[in-house]
């Protein structure tokens, strides 16, 4: 028998768990002590096989997060680039805000010049002018033509007709007429798309010379703004319209100062066709 001083101190193989057993004990409690040391060995490499497995769960769900996350920025992030993308599209030919318009060097004229605003039967055609003539099923005789200077036009199987100073519709009349040789029930039609023929013209010391585009209201004092006002030394007082009729020439006078102080508005005449407004 040994001491019971003396100890025997067991150390546990894999479990890493120290016992110590008194030899001086039964046999029955040396047992029971070597039972309760397996049944520690086993609680802790369960606990230890559990940790494991929380830390595995524990770092799988932070990764579905986080791609979760990435998916979801993501798609923010194209939604965004769409709707910019469709915002440049959408205004990609719109002026800038605040932008101011480009200036226009167009004349009044030009809405009176589209297709759909002029009437047939009391626009008075002029040189220049463009018109489209059309005969119902024969199309090598209808076209596009431009009044020449000399007031006439060109129109297959009919020739060299005149047409400044008549309606369209009384040039579809006059070339139904003419065509009748040639096609059974001729059906034209005249159209003007651009007018090019309706001009007066400021000179002398006005601070833009040259032609003005008008239409059917425009005034004296209305081509003087286009053309930006008088210059400093201009004769505003003695301001005068030259227009031909028949073989003559008839002078309207304008007093620019009292027209724009509302006196003599009369003098503010409605311009036509070809008249020349002069600035001494």
């Amino acid at each position: 028998m040994m001491s019971l001083d003396r100890h025997l101190l067991w150390w546990g193989g894999t479990s890493s768990v120290g016992c110590i057993f008194h030899m001086d004990k039964p046999r029955g409690q040396f047992a029971r002590h070597e039972q309760r040391a397996t049944y520690v060995d086993a609680r802790q490499g369960a606990s230890a096989s559990n940790r494991l497995s929380t830390k595995r769960i524990s770092r799988l769900a932070s990764s579905r997060l986080l791609s979760a996350a990435l998916g979801a920025l993501l798609l923010f992030e194209g939604i965004g680039w769409g709707r910019q993308t469709s915002e440049q599209q959408g205004t990609g030919n719109s002026p800038a805000p605040g932008a101011m318009p480009a200036a226009s060097t167009s004349v009044p004229a030009a809405e009176e010049g589209k297709k759909g605003q002029i009437d047939p039967n009391a626009y008075i055609i002029g040189e220049q002018d463009s018109l489209v003539v059309t005969v119902w099923k024969e199309k090598e005789i209808s076209g596009a033509v431009v009044v020449r200077p000399d007031g006439k036009i060109t129109v297959p199987l009919v020739g060299e007709v005149k047409v400044v100073g008549m309606t369209p519709v009384q040039v579809q009349s006059l070339l139904a007429e003419r065509l009748k040789p040639f096609v059974n029930v001729p059906q034209v039609t005249v159209a003007v798309t651009e007018i090019r023929s309706r001009k007066v013209y400021l000179i002398g010391h006005a601070a833009r010379e040259g032609p003005f585009m008008i239409n059917s209201s425009t005034t004296v004092l209305q081509i003087i703004a286009q053309a930006g006002g008088l210059k400093d030394y201009a004769k505003r007082k003695k301001i005068y319209i030259l227009r031909q009729q028949g073989k003559g020439e008839v002078r309207f006078p304008f007093n620019y100062d009292d027209v724009i102080k509302g006196k003599h508005t009369e003098q503010n005449i409605l311009l036509e066709p070809g008249d020349t407004i002069v600035v001494p």
